[in-house]
């Protein structure tokens, strides 16, 4: 999610980068599915060459852009969305 989240920025996808690099389209999808601590370098190098920035701004961006998403996704766990809790008609009274 972070990859696809990442080239989006970019103006880019899954698809460019795949053609561009000449890899893959599924192992474009598979890096997309990883976290950023179990990337290899290979991987940013392949980022990196497809957004045109030095490897170190990648990493940079992309741990920068994790932690935005974990931090959203914590905070959106906390409220139960559609829970139904019961009629409420008894405490009106």
């Amino acid at each position: 999610m972070i990859l696809e989240t990442y080239l989006k920025q970019n103006n880019t996808n899954f698809r460019e980068m795949h053609l561009i690099l000449g890899i893959p389209e599924t192992k474009v999808r598979s890096i997309n599915k990883r976290k950023i601590d179990n990337w290899n370098i290979e991987y940013f190098d392949t980022v990196s060459k497809n957004s045109w920035q030095k490897r170190f701004t990648v990493i940079k961006e992309l741990e920068e852009l994790e932690i935005n998403i974990q931090n959203l996704t914590h905070n959106t766990e906390a409220v139960p969305l559609g829970r139904y809790i019961g009629n409420k008609s008894k405490l009106l009274k």
